[in-house]
Formats: C-alpha cells, structure tokens, sequence
C-alpha cells in the first residue's frame, strides 16, 4: 500500500515455529486470531490482541486452552521502528471498538476484556486511523470482514437496490442486498422449510 509503514503478515497456526526466524514477528503490534470453535459452528470466532512481542504472545497463546479454536494469524506490525507498544495499544483499542460496533453476523468475538485505549499525542492518532484503516483493508481482501459494518437497509440506495422475494405460498419472504461478500438477508425476514421443485 502505497505510502504506509505497515506491514502484514499472515500464516496458519500448524506454522507459528516456521515464522520465529523472521524478526518482523518479534515487533510490536496488533494480531487477530481467527478459527472455528466446533466443526458444526457457522460463526468464525475471533481475538483480536497485542504484544510488544508478537511471536511470544502467540507462543503462550498455542498452549492456551481458550484458544483452541485458532487456525488462522494475522499479524499487523511496522516495517520499520516506528509503530511503538503505545501504537499498538491503541490499535488494538480500536479494532476491538469497531469489531463490537460492526457484530459482524460472521464473527463470535472471543475477547473478555475491553482494552483502556492508550493515550497518543495529538499528532499520532491520524496516522493510526490510516493504519487501522489499512488493516480493515487487508483483513477484508484476505477473508475476514470482522471490522466491516453490514449495510444498511436503505431503499433509496439506487446503485445498490434491496432486493424482495416471495414464496408462492406468501410464508417465505425476505429483503436483501447484494454486497462484496454476497447477499445479506435482512431482520424479519423467513424462510420456508418446503423446497421449491424450481
């Protein structure tokens, strides 16, 4: 991305020993987890956290038992010294803020606790909500929209209809809008348990 000091870094957790050699793990800086709590679960479950030192939180967090659920790291460092434990606290902050303001029908968020949001000079905190915006960025194009809100259901949106439908039998009926991650089904609408033979 152009003009950003950031850098990701994405990998499975079967590889966390393989990314100990590389010393942009060992920064400070932000990591989500994601993964699936049973095999049965339709929400990924998340945590979203910080460290001074990426790869040893995550090694503490391998034998975690409230972590068994992670199969999946990304890790949101900088490329340089510039992105400090402060930064890191505060972008942890704020991720966990727009998570919980997205609830994200995709996501169970796994955090207990809410982060105290670190205290930046005045003149960081722009260059940490285009960090945070660029994580935002790179968590949705790698498939995982947690920090992205769904849509509204706005009528008047004429680039981006609702679209309505209806059972013959008038006992399905939903509204929807078409999205980057597909159709999103609105509140209050049904389904039939009968299929259609169309």
């Amino acid at each position: 991305l152009g003009g950003w000091n950031g850098l990701a870094v994405v990998f499975p957790r079967n590889k966390l020993k393989e990314t100990e050699a590389d010393a942009m793990v060992k920064k400070p800086g932000v990591y989500f987890l994601f993964g699936k709590s049973s095999e049965e679960s339709h929400a990924t479950s998340a945590y979203i956290g910080r460290a001074n030192n990426i790869f040893e939180r995550l090694s503490t967090h391998n034998h975690d038992k409230n972590k068994e659920f992670w199969l999946a790291t990304a890790i949101f460092v900088g490329n340089d010294d510039s992105l400090t434990p402060a930064h890191a606290k505060y972008l942890e902050s704020r991720c966990l803020e727009l998570a919980r303001e997205a609830k994200h029908f995709g996501y169970t968020l796994e955090n207990g606790n809410e982060p105290q949001p670190a205290t930046l000079p005045k003149t960081d905190i722009p260059m940490m909500e285009e960090y945070l915006s660029n994580i935002h960025l790179l968590l949705t194009t790698i498939g995982y929209p947690i920090l992205e809100k769904i849509e509204p259901k706005q009528t008047e949106d004429t680039s981006n209809p609702l679209f309505f439908g209806q059972s013959s039998d008038a006992k399905g009926k939903a509204v929807a809008k078409m999205t980057n991650n597909g159709f999103v089904v609105y509140k209050d609408s049904a389904i039939t348990a009968k299929h259609s033979p169309a």
